[in-house]
């Protein structure tokens, strides 16, 4: 899966996940300082990612993962490790 289109899926999970068009969302945008979302609506995105690229998010790194760029690196990441494995 390509960089853009894990963009794209994040963007539109956290978009949803903040109630928010994804055309208004800034992908630097802090999920809780710029988007206001609360620690619910930002454990429901990391479930949501888990499930839709079949992999875990472990609780110690979804603290790090403040911003849709954050989130979409780190999921390319674990796609390519696991594409290695």
């Amino acid at each position: 899966m390509d960089q853009k289109t894990v963009k794209a899926i994040v963007l539109q999970t956290v978009a949803d996940a903040a109630g928010l068009d994804s055309t208004v969302i800034n992908p630097d945008a802090d999920l809780v300082d710029d988007l206001h979302m609360d620690s619910l609506a930002v454990f429901e995105v990391v479930v949501d990612l888990e499930s839709r690229f079949n992999l875990r998010i472990p609780d110690e790194v979804i603290d790090q993962l403040r911003s849709i760029e954050r989130i979409t690196a780190y999921i390319e990441r674990e796609l390519d490790t696991n594409s290695h494995a």
